[in-house]
């Protein structure tokens, strides 16, 4: 394995790639707040379409779609705070803790969910752009209750 032992170092620590599914409690060292909400490591729906973090993929009918492991990061932050702003910082925090990387990498994942759920920027109905700021996931947000019956539902809607 000719993989240099610094990365090999890094990656065992998570920071590098993408480590286990436990990726949606992200630790970071930050002054702004973090709040991720526990409920999302289980399925949730978005728009219709059926979200499954562990498994990187969303669902309606028989589209199946895998998402890369860091824009669904970017989808579980947003969807864990429905309606509110989060800021790029926050975001990027969040989901690339301990690493240096710039507005690009989250505008991209940003792009990718837009097209995913067919999501025009200039007419939102999941995603708004606060300009300069952040984002804000405007789309309702449905949660299965885990601890009571199949059928029951937390609504988080805007």
């Amino acid at each position: 394995d000719k993989t240099p032992r610094s990365l090999k170092r890094l990656s065992r620590r998570g920071v590098y790639g993408v480590r286990s599914p436990d990726l949606i409690d992200v630790p970071h060292n930050s002054s702004l707040p973090y709040v991720s909400s526990p409920r999302l490591k289980s399925e949730f729906q978005l728009e219709g379409w059926k979200i499954q973090p562990q498994l990187n993929s969303i669902s309606r009918g028989s589209d199946f779609i895998r998402l890369e492991p860091k824009i669904m990061q970017v989808l579980i932050e947003l969807a864990s705070r429905p309606g509110e702003v989060l800021t790029k910082e926050e975001l990027i925090r969040a989901v690339w803790p301990n690493t240096y990387v710039g507005d690009d990498a989250l505008i991209r994942c940003i792009s990718e969910l837009r097209r995913t759920f067919e999501d025009d920027p200039r007419s939102p109905h999941v995603i708004q752009t606060i300009s300069k700021i952040g984002y804000r996931l405007i789309a309702p947000v449905e949660v299965a209750d885990v601890g009571g019956p199949a059928n029951d539902e937390v609504v988080f809607d805007v």
